[in-house]
């Protein structure tokens, strides 16, 4: 929708922070030793918030169709039973341990100032390249 024009910057601009903040907080429980059904809850709370935004957002240039299933995928992968069974079942160890690895380094580097407030570590190395990718970011 971008490369068509159809989207502006301007036009994301209010989803931008709240995206962050969801895969920070779910980086940070992916991390987690332990994760309450409370996490879960407010997960799945904030996808739900994130959908009524895009879908809002993309909707107006999506068929009906289309749009009805951006919504159910944000349903299901939204839902607490699916975040409760991502963040807590053993079965899917190995997948959660995949998620974590390939958006850990995505977080570090575009949102250092949430990884300090989350309490997620900020590798010595990893903390010249997170500054300049938010400094990237806000231009």
């Amino acid at each position: 929708m971008f490369d068509d024009g159809l989207l502006k910057r301007k036009d994301v601009l209010h989803i931008i922070d709240p995206v962050d903040h969801l895969v920070g907080k779910f980086v940070k429980l992916l991390m987690a030793k332990k994760v309450t059904k409370d996490d879960s809850v407010a997960v799945s709370n904030s996808v739900d918030r994130l959908r009524f935004e895009i879908v809002d957002v993309v909707g107006k240039h999506m068929q009906e169709k289309n749009k009805e299933k951006l919504n159910a995928l944000f349903n299901y992968y939204g839902a607490t039973k699916f975040v409760d069974f991502l963040l807590m079942d053993e079965k899917v160890k190995n997948e959660k341990a995949i998620i974590l690895k390939n958006l850990t380094p995505i977080v570090k580097e575009y949102t250092p100032h949430l990884c300090k407030g989350l309490g997620i570590p900020l590798d010595t190395e990893n903390k010249e390249v997170a500054a300049k990718g938010a400094e990237e970011r806000k231009s």
